[in-house]
């Protein structure tokens, strides 16, 4: 599937959101970041995005949320990639239900993000498709039903030792 020609990336946190834009630009003509809902809504005022990627812990209100906000008006709503630092079955299913198709813990890898942006581009061939956005995907980060694997949770907390285990070995004090 070919790259999203619009990306709307809904993230508070300056560097990460500035790493996303450069890293996703590579391949998408337009990006644009939005600091929070707020700014999405405006941005979104002569923006139409073809995927958004949005955090789920935004200042003031979640992705889930946010995400909703983005496509209440949309006449073929965008594909969606959220991502978050705690995953958890309940909001992966809430997710999956409100037509977000994937969801991303962090720390993740950009080629994964990438891929997962590029299988949310709508393609309806001009006509919206409610039941394509609601279809999770075979590369989201948890099982088809919604559950977060064992594997998973193994991995993501393998992940988080190394960069605690890297960082130790910068600080010269530890």
């Amino acid at each position: 599937m070919p790259p999203p020609g619009r990306i709307l990336i809904v993230e508070d946190e300056d560097v990460l959101a500035e790493n996303l834009k450069t890293f996703l630009g590579r391949r998408t003509p337009e990006v644009r970041v939005a600091r929070d809902a707020a700014d999405a809504q405006r941005i979104l005022e002569s923006f139409t995005p073809d995927v958004v990627v949005v955090d789920y812990a935004l200042p003031g209100i979640d992705g889930i949320r946010a995400y909703n906000d983005i496509v209440r008006d949309s006449v073929q709503p965008p594909g969606c990639v959220m991502i978050t630092g705690h995953m958890t079955e309940r909001m992966v299913q809430t997710a999956h239900q409100r037509g977000i198709r994937h969801v991303l813990c962090k720390p993740f890898s950009f080629a994964e993000l990438q891929q997962m942006v590029d299988s949310s581009v709508p393609d309806t061939g001009g006509e919206f498709a409610p039941e394509q956005m609601a279809q999770p995907s075979a590369v989201a980060p948890q099982a088809p039903s919604g559950a977060v694997s064992a594997n998973d949770r193994r991995r993501h907390e393998r992940r988080r030792l190394d960069r605690r285990d890297a960082n130790s070995a910068l600080d010269p004090t530890t």
